[in-house]
């Protein structure tokens, strides 16, 4: 998640988050796997 993201409900594994209200990115799944 991104500093001052305000989250106000659970988020998936592997995932990023960002804004107010916090709104999905991106999956950073592939990046764990290498």
């Amino acid at each position: 998640m991104a500093p001052n993201s305000a989250v106000t409900k659970d988020i998936p594994p592997y995932s990023m988050f960002g804004g107010v209200p916090a709104k999905f990115i991106k999956s950073t799944y592939e990046m764990i796997e290498n």
